[in-house]
């Protein structure tokens, strides 16, 4: 193929070359990998013949896992070993997981048992692999061989980093008690060995799972301890994920303003550092504001740009994440076939990956998407498997969600003194955790049960409450403030009888919420969709309906 002084063959088939290696006698494979080898270490190695660290931007890296393929072929184990190592670090660099863990296997095979400190870092790699793949069984293998070596070799930082680890692994399989156990653990040896990174990260860790418990405040306390110690020491990267985790706490307790804030700061972060996977993660966050506060067009921008981004770098559990986000804005715009098959997929990946929160998050969906298709049995069963989930791993947040829409879809089973019952321990839980704003959409729910039940009285009473609330803290966090508006103007309307004032009250909110439909259907670029947005969902079928008629 190439003329002299660099001879190059090429062989038009594949069996013309197989033939051709195998009639070579075992010594000469041998001699002639050990020749390409050395030509590639030559070409491109800059005069080193073994690398001795897995420098990424060299001429070499793309050619490790070749040098791992002849120097093995060549039988020389030391030198496949440094090789399999490198070759698993570059294919982690390029998000083949499942190569990189396949080296990283070859390169442990290959290190002496004693010899610790490379069997470690060895470990530490294939184990964070294992973890973006969502192999939860040779994590915890892995987990369970790291802490032991470490314990072995009596290295208290090394003690800090896996108790780190065992914290982000529990708290992926939604084990939050062993989880907190882990990161206490994390704190001790961190600041017993004065591992300041490793006591920042633990904090952040520490406070990430006090908010999957819903527990906000104390949350907020450690993960602003944390960004404070990411600051005074200028760790950038600890420093985006308290942002990060903070924002969250926001979030969830429906501070929009402070939760974007917190976000815009970390993503500006990680563009600086050519972080994907926290560009990823912030641009999914932000996809949720916006879809709370009923951009729809924004969210879906923001969590396609994050599928993407999770998709190239082999993450399967932020996949699951925008999955569902993406499934919960297309059920919002009423084409629930779209948007039961998000959910559907992001529940088959999190039972693969074993992650229980996300698995009943996904069930929950699925329970408001058969409600919305009117299939409430389906969607009572949904919710009830959803909430088994969530009480055995304390998620309460996540029981807020699963308790209203399952109180939905008894109310549409006509077993209204059981809705009722839901709806208000529904709201009570929410109150707690201070989501006030979710809140009244329970309340908007027990208006609708004590209208269904002819109870005008206590449906105006609960409809008094919900206005007067929204008239102090506006309708920013409610989850579904169209609906709440309708409900506010039916039980209005039904109980106003000859008052004029109650029935011009009435009109008043029907215009308004008309307003803020047309307004919501117009943003929607996708004539289809705004159709379905307008025609499936049930709640703006009547909102149009009653308008027309009005």
């Amino acid at each position: 193929e190439a003329p002299e002084p660099e001879l190059t063959y090429i062989f038009k088939h594949i069996i013309t070359q197989e033939v051709a290696y195998e009639t070579l006698l075992f010594a000469q494979r041998r001699q002639l990998h050990t020749a390409v080898a050395l030509w590639y270490e030559t070409k491109y190695g800059q005069g080193q013949a073994l690398p001795t660290t897995g420098r990424l931007e060299t001429p070499m890296a793309p050619y490790y896992p070749l040098l791992a393929y002849h120097w093995h072929r060549a039988g020389h184990e030391q030198h496949e070993r440094v090789y399999a190592r490198l070759a698993g670090q570059w294919a982690a660099a390029q998000f083949a997981n499942i190569e990189a863990a396949g080296y990283f296997s070859r390169a442990l095979e290959l290190t002496p048992a004693d010899d610790w400190p490379p069997r470690y870092e060895l470990l530490l790699a294939r184990e964070a692999v294992n973890d973006l793949r969502g192999e939860r069984e040779s994590q915890a293998q892995d987990l369970a061989t790291l802490a032991a070596l470490a314990a072995t070799m009596g290295d208290g930082r090394r003690q800090a980093e896996v108790a780190l680890r065992q914290a982000n692994y529990f708290e992926a399989i939604s084990d939050y008690g062993a989880a907190l156990d882990a990161a206490h653990h994390a704190v001790t040896f961190a600041t017993q060995t004065q591992a300041v990174g490793s006591e920042t990260e633990a904090y952040i860790s520490w406070g990430r799972v006090l908010w999957r418990q819903g527990d906000y405040d104390p949350a907020r306390e450690k993960l602003s301890h944390a960004l404070t110690l990411a600051r005074s020491n200028q760790l950038p990267q600890s420093e985006a994920k308290s942002l990060n985790t903070l924002g969250h706490v926001h979030l969830f307790q429906g501070d929009y303003p402070a939760a974007e804030g917190f976000y815009r700061q970390a993503l500006a972060i990680y563009r600086t550092a050519g972080e994907r996977q926290g560009e990823a993660d912030i641009l999914s966050n932000l996809g949720v504001i916006y879809y709370d506060l009923g951009d729809y067009a924004a969210a879906r921008d923001h969590d396609e740009q994050a599928l993407m981004i999770y998709h190239a770098i082999g993450d399967r559990r932020g996949e699951t994440i925008v999955l569902s986000n993406l499934g919960l804005i297309y059920g919002d715009m009423g084409d629930y076939a779209a948007a039961r098959d998000y959910h559907q997929n992001a529940l088959e990946i999190r039972l693969i990956i074993d992650d229980r929160q996300g698995e009943a998050t996904s069930l929950v969906n699925l329970g408001l998407v058969n409600h919305g298709l009117g299939d409430n049995e389906a969607s009572r069963e949904n919710c009830q498997q959803a909430l088994v989930i969530q009480r055995e791993i304390g998620d309460k947040r996540g029981q807020g969600y699963s308790l209203t829409y399952l109180g939905h879809a008894l109310t549409g089973l006509s077993k209204l003194e059981k809705a009722a019952e839901v709806y208000a321990e529904a709201m009570a839980m929410r109150r707690d955790l201070g989501q006030d704003s979710l809140a009244v959409d329970d309340l908007a729910g027990l208006a609708r049960v004590a209208l269904a039940q002819d109870d005008r009285q206590q449906a105006l009473q609960y409809v008094t409450e919900i206005l007067a609330w929204i008239a102090e803290h506006g309708s920013d966090g409610i989850e579904y403030p169209l609906q709440v508006q309708f409900t506010c103007y039916e039980a209005l309307k039904k109980t106003a009888g000859g008052d004029t004032a109650v029935a011009q009250q009435a009109d008043t909110i029907l215009a308004q919420t008309y307003a803020e439909l047309r307004k919501q259907a117009n943003s929607i670029g996708d004539e289809t969709l705004r159709q379905k947005f307008l025609e499936n969902v049930a709640a703006h079928r009547l909102i149009l309906a009653a308008w027309e008629s009005d």
